[in-house]
């Protein structure tokens, strides 16, 4: 048994270090993003609400996927969007990054959730964090939303974007 002590410190030692340890992994976790499954075609936060939409063309089978990001609380400076294959792990940026004051828009092609079916919307505070690419919050999708409402025009896509009142307890159609 003298060996033994001789190999390991007191205990207070060993607590200071548990301590420190613990102390560590709180700063490394207030550093991480927050990361959010969005699910559905609108997402509505204290912070933010996103309202996706798909806009189809008048002739053929193409369409554009669209979202608004709504920063309500007015608490982040840029967005960026990347397309992820949840399979494989391969990302690509689909927007580089813009400021967003009031709100943001954002469109792809349909047909590019083929090969990256997901998206991540990156909420960055400031603009040296979106250069940093080091977000304070990602909301996640694992596709275009089953709840998405389809629109063959603009007019139409852009009347259901202002329409959608975003509350705190969800989204709300202001009347007419």
């Amino acid at each position: 048994m003298k060996w033994l002590r001789i190999l390991l410190p007191r205990q207070g030692t060993w607590m200071l270090l548990a301590l420190c340890m613990l102390l560590a992994m709180g700063v490394r976790a207030q550093d991480a993003a927050k990361s959010v499954h969005g699910a559905d075609g609108v997402f509505v936060s204290p912070e933010v609400a996103i309202v996706w939409a798909v806009l189809k063309s008048p002739a053929g089978d193409k369409a554009s996927v669209w979202f608004r990001v709504v920063n309500s609380a007015q608490k982040f400076a840029y967005v960026a969007v990347d397309g992820v294959d949840p399979f494989t792990k391969s990302r690509k940026r689909v927007e580089k990054g813009v400021p967003i004051s009031a709100d943001a828009r954002t469109q792809s092609d349909r047909d590019t959730f083929s090969d990256l079916p997901s998206r991540e919307i990156h909420l960055y505070r400031t603009e040296s964090d979106w250069r940093a690419d080091k977000p304070a919050l990602t909301v996640y999708y694992l596709g275009v939303p089953d709840t998405t409402p389809e629109f063959s025009s603009i007019d139409a896509m852009d009347n259901y974007f202002k329409t959608v009142k975003l509350v705190a307890h969800g989204p709300v159609l202001k009347p007419n």
